[in-house]
């Protein structure tokens, strides 16, 4: 906490608490007989009718006098301090208080309450205000305790009829003990807030609504050996006799939960945990995490442990609507439960539950999958009962008990649920998990073949076996300098196997457990949004929806922290997310403001209803905006960046935007909407900037862009029209940009680029369909730019949609009956070189939804093409050398057909046997290997590869020009394609199956780190990433460090995968990741620091739909 927070917090503690009386006034510290119920010695705490008005502020230690009888009074007329709770006791002194109750009963409740038995409260539904507002005690002990200070502590007293028995308010952090205390009929007992307490060898017992509430970001709490009885009385779900409420790090041991006296409420939980959502705009900043419940006892509760039980239920639950509890971290180990219904219930993931025994209970212990996924939770009771429970017929016999179950997810069949738990000392006996994907291993990627030790694990001890097989091969393997030499150094040796090694982990990918529809990081941006947590934080968008609530998907940014797991949500949204920054755009709202977290800016690659293109700015944890910017913008947003482009000396950054289809960078303030700059004369096609100092000139941040074509990273500053200055020209196109001071410097920042490559060259060209506007479609890595139609009009341009099958893509419009007649078409321009797509050995891919069915005709519609190619012959005859093409295989049935001539003129087809349907996504693909004449022709519908044997190969011997090339229809404009195409990829080799399905792009193999004048890098760094894309990356810190570490997003894999899903390497760049060669939404983030170039891997597994 800085000094200017602890400043504040010391001047809120004054002002709370100046209109307390301290004791101190009639008594000294350490004196016995304090008497508050003497009216006459304690006058000043009285009124003329005998209430007690004045708090009592306990600034000494003490010890109440004798008192056979319960102090009876009515506590309604203590002052409401200002900004606090009222409460008969204060403690506030910043000192070692005692206070010793002597045995006395301390009872606040009404006439009515005290005829009332306990049958009576079950039976009821008791009114909270028939209840006091007050606590009785509060604690408010703001200085840490010091080397040789005691403990405060409270003991040896009963308290009832109370709403809170004992209170501390969020900023207590002196060490206190609280014992042998009874606590009976309050609403609540002990109500924990801030840190540093221990309640010991207490009883609670019949409290309304339950013993503890723990309340968010309460710390370093212990909770033991107490007795627990008819708690929560009113039977409201989720509370409990204790209730953890994004809490974190508490000790529950050795106590025991006893049976109740009645069994009325069906809502009946010893210890209940979640992350409720705040009131007055809090943000819950941390779930329940890292809590120990160990060596207690249970008896006859229907769930005695339940995790996350507000989750799933209703979405005004939590203020991102989305109703994730992230309940995470906390161990249940060595308990005892007897004659329960439920023992454990967990809705929530990475939770270890271990030692435990079960007697008598019906459920042992139960997973509920309350959306897609439970994973990643530690099972450790060989041989108990564990149930999976998905759908609400899986626990009807239970669903009373459950009190909050999975309302909002309801609409998810079961077929899409998937289970994964570790057990490292044996397997429970699992029950229910027909109907589900469910996974028992450590980790929740499958090694395959490289897994050759089968141990689950792809590892170093792998790596070793491969080695020994290699070095102790038969003699008959006829190894020599021509079959082992595979550096080419003419030399035998560790170097050559390290060659083998990369080749057989490349031909032996780990491949995810959970496959579902494949979803594509589109974003990332990384800062400080939770500064409870170390380091920074990475937010992350999907180009696919990442949850449904209520059956309604919804694309979401999702927060994760540097272990890869999921922190919170915000931006709920039925239009997808295009591009993401993080900064210091506002203050921060509800209780807590500590103007420390950083907030994101997010823009659509959809238009809002009115048909504009807004920024937004969200609190971590909000669904709603806390400010919305270029409300009026009708163009799409092409990029975005936060910095410090002001020279005023507020705490607040700004944010810069690249409107497609203008020469201008706007830049706005989201704390002051008056404010507003810029800078005209840019590039037109920018496709990427990034904000830093990078002329040493503290004014202002400077913004970097790159451009769709090859050349320099060009430097713009606020309110300098044009070009200030460039760097990077090295002959490369640069696919993506950063800024970070890297090196550890302070004055000047460096640019970090990233390039596009191609797998081994293999790629001709590809086009990912992302731009949503203009009349160009640019390429991702090689190939030529794309020309909407036959002109530079916008005759045959097929239309542009948001949605394609990942972001946006093309709709094609050209079935017959278009009022114009027009056949919707893509080609390069005329004058483009296409000689290297002139070639017998090719595969040509893309993802289709058609609109219709191509008649059972040969004619000027029909069929319907999807990729083309042809040239003229010697003749200047138009004649084709293959094309791939949707055809009619029955009434309302599509069929896939690839084609291709050979030099004598024959045709040659292949058909696919699946059914296409209109309305559907298809991934399709058709490749020749003009190097063979066996298995050499292969058409794929879905990954599913159909294999034909020609010794006749495509044509070479045409004049190839620009216009040869023609996505969407013939390539001398016929037979034009109705529906959707996107992310088409077109290579100059027959590639495997398992390579169709990785994403269109390769790379990146290296960074390349610049500062603000040179063309020649600082440094070059490789990456240990194979088959991947360069999607995004941003810069941020690891931990405490001065220098900055770059975060990359790629689809691709770590050839390093010697690591498990949870190991970290300290001062890592981070790439956000997918799994090439399967079809899976788990993604990765690998990172290396630029200092010392360590790379690590880690998965950020919770998106999974």
């Amino acid at each position: 906490m800085t000094t200017r927070k602890i400043l504040f917090t010391t001047l809120v503690c004054l002002a709370l608490f100046a209109q307390a009386r301290p004791v101190s006034e009639v008594m000294l510290d350490g004196g016995a007989g304090f008497d508050p119920w003497n009216q006459t010695r304690w006058s000043n705490w009285y009124d003329q009718d005998g209430k007690i008005v004045e708090p009592f502020e306990i600034d000494v230690s003490l010890a109440f006098a004798d008192k056979t009888t319960p102090w009876h009074f009515d506590s309604s007329y203590v002052k409401r301090i200002i900004g606090g709770l009222p409460s008969v006791f204060v403690v506030s002194d910043n000192s070692d208080i005692s206070i010793d109750g002597n045995g006395i009963t301390i009872d606040a409740r009404t006439d009515a309450d005290l005829a009332r038995d306990l049958y009576y409260y079950y039976t009821h539904r008791i009114s909270l205000d028939e209840y006091s507002d007050e606590n009785c005690f509060i604690f408010y002990q703001t200085e840490y305790s010091q080397a040789g200070d005691r403990r405060s502590i409270i003991h040896n007293m009963t308290i009832k009829g109370f709403s809170r028995g004992i209170a501390f308010h969020h900023d207590h952090r002196r060490k206190v003990d609280v014992q042998n205390i009874n606590f009976i009929r309050d609403i609540w007992g002990v109500f924990p807030r801030g840190q540093n307490g221990t309640v010991q060898n207490c009883v609670f017992e019949e409290n309304v609504m339950g013993g503890f509430y723990c309340e968010y970001n309460s710390y370093d709490w212990i909770i033991q050996n107490c007795t627990f009885r008819d708690n929560n009385t009113r039977g409201v779900p989720s509370y409990a006799d204790i209730v953890i409420d994004a809490c974190r790090d508490y000790l529950v041991s050795g106590n025991s939960f006893l049976p109740a006296a009645y069994y009325n409420r069906p809502y009946h939980t010893a210890i209940s945990l979640y992350r409720n959502r705040g009131e007055n705009l809090d943000v819950r900043e941390l779930a329940p995490r890292n809590n120990n419940i160990t060596n207690n006892t249970f008896e006859n509760y229907h769930i005695a442990i339940d995790f996350a039980p507000r989750q799933a239920n209703f979405s005004n639950n939590d203020n991102s609507d989305e109703t994730r509890c992230y309940t995470m971290d906390n161990i249940v180990s060595d308990n005892q439960f007897a004659n329960c219904k439920i023992g454990i219930l967990n809705r929530s993931n990475f939770n270890s539950i271990s030692d435990n025994t079960f007697i008598n209970t019906e459920i042992d212990m139960a997973l509920l999958n309350m959306f897609y996924a439970v994973h990643h939770n530690t099972i450790d009771q060989p041989g108990d009962n564990l149930w999976l429970w998905s759908v609400s017929d899986d626990y009807t016999a239970y669903a009373s008990y459950l009190g909050y179950t999975n309302q909002s997810g309801s609409y998810i069949p079961k077929s899409e649920k998937f289970f994964h738990i570790i057990c490292p000392g044996g397997t429970p006996v699992v029950h229910n998990h027909a109907g589900v994907e469910f996974i028992i291993a450590d980790s929740l990627v499958k090694p395959e073949k490289s897994d050759i030790n089968s141990d689950m694990n792809t590892d170093a001890k792998d790596l070793k076996l491969l080695k020994n097989s290699w070095l102790s091969a038969p003699a008959d393997i006829p190894f020599n300098p021509q079959t082992t030499d595979t550096t080419g150094d003419g030399k035998i040796d560790l170097s050559d196997y390290s060659v083998v090694a990369r080749q057989w982990y490349r031909d032996n990918p780990r491949q995810d457990f959970y496959s579902v529809n494949p979803k594509k990081p589109i974003d990332i941006a990384v800062g400080d949004m939770a500064v409870f947590e170390a380091g920074d934080e990475i937010a992350v968008i999907w180009d696919q929806p990442v949850s449904n609530i209520s059956n309604v998907d919804y694309y979401t940014i999702a927060i994760f922290d540097q272990r890869g797991n999921e922190l919170d949500r915000c931006g709920r949204s039925e239009r997808r997310w295009n591009k993401i920054a993080v900064g210091n755009f506002l203050p921060d709202g509800g209780w807590l403001k500590e103007n420390d977290n950083f907030e994101i800016a997010a823009v659509s690659s959809q238009p809002d209803q009115q048909g504009k293109y807004p920024v937004y700015i969200f609190h971590k944890g909000f669904r709603l905006p806390s400010a919305v910017l270029l409300e009026d913008n009708t163009n799409p947003i092409t990029a975005l960046t936060a910095g410090n482009f002001t020279t005023d000396t507020d705490d607040y950054d700004e944010i810069a935007v690249k409107v497609s289809g203008t020469t201008e960078i706007t830049c706005l303030k989201p704390s002051d909407l008056s404010w507003q700059a810029s800078v005209t004369g840019v590039a037109e096609d920018i496709i990427d900037i990034a904000a830093g100092e990078f002329d040493g000139r503290a004014s202002q941040d400077e913004i970097a862009a790159i451009t769709y074509s090859p050349g320099p990273a060009l430097i713009y500053k606020i309110r300098i029209d044009g070009l200030y200055k460039s760097c990077a020209d090295y002959g490369k196109k640069w696919h993506n940009i950063a800024v970070g001071s890297f090196d550890g410097q302070t004055v000047k920042e460096n640019i970090v680029l990233t390039e596009a490559v191609t797998d081994e060259n293999q790629t001709l060209g590809c086009w990912q369909f992302e731009e949503n506007t203009g009349q160009y479609a640019y390429p991702g890595i090689g190939g030529p730019t794309l020309r909407l139609g036959s002109s530079a009009s916008t005759w045959q341009d097929p239309e542009w949609s948001t949605e394609g099958y990942t972001g946006n893509c093309l709709h094609y419009i050209s079935a017959d009956g278009r009022p114009d007649g027009n056949i919707d078409l893509v080609r390069p321009e005329s004058t483009e070189d296409l000689s290297e797509f002139n070639t017998d050995t090719f595969t040509v891919q893309a993802w289709i939804k058609l609109d219709s069915i191509p008649e059972n005709t040969f004619d000027y519609y029909n069929p319907y093409m999807i990729i083309s190619l042809g040239g003229k012959d010697g003749e200047n005859f138009n004649k084709d050398v293959y094309f791939l093409r949707v055809t009619q295989r029955s009434e309302g049935v599509g069929m896939l057909n690839g084609y291709y001539y050979s030099e004598d003129g024959t045709g040659h087809s292949f058909s696919h046997p699946a059914d296409l349907a209109a309305g559907q996504w298809y991934h399709v693909a058709f490749a020749h290997d003009g190097s063979s004449e066996t298995n050499n022709t292969s058409i794929w519908v879905n990954g599913i590869e159909q294999t034909f044997s020609k010794a006749a190969h495509p044509r070479k011997d045409l004049q190839i020009t620009g216009e040869s090339l023609v996505i969407g229809a013939s390539w001398v404009r016929s037979r034009g394609f109705n529906g959707l195409i996107d992310e088409v990829k077109i290579s100059n080799a027959k590639l495997k199956t398992e390579d169709l399905l990785a994403n269109t792009l390769s790379g990146p193999q290296k960074l390349y780190f610049f500062n603000d004048t040179d063309n020649t890098p600082l440094r070059e760094l490789e990456l240990d990433v194979i088959n991947s894309t360069p999607l995004a990356i941003s810069a941020g810190r690891l931990y405490a460090d001065p220098q900055m570490d770059l975060y990359l997003r790629t689809n691709g894999i770590s050839k390093q995968q010697f690591y498990s899903d949870y190991q970290l390497w300290k001062n890592s760049i981070a790439i956000l990741t997918k799994n090439p060669g399967t079809v899976s939404a788990a993604a990765y983030w690998v990172g290396v620091n630029p200092q010392d170039q360590n790379q690590s891997s880690y998965r950020l597994v919770p998106i999974m739909r």
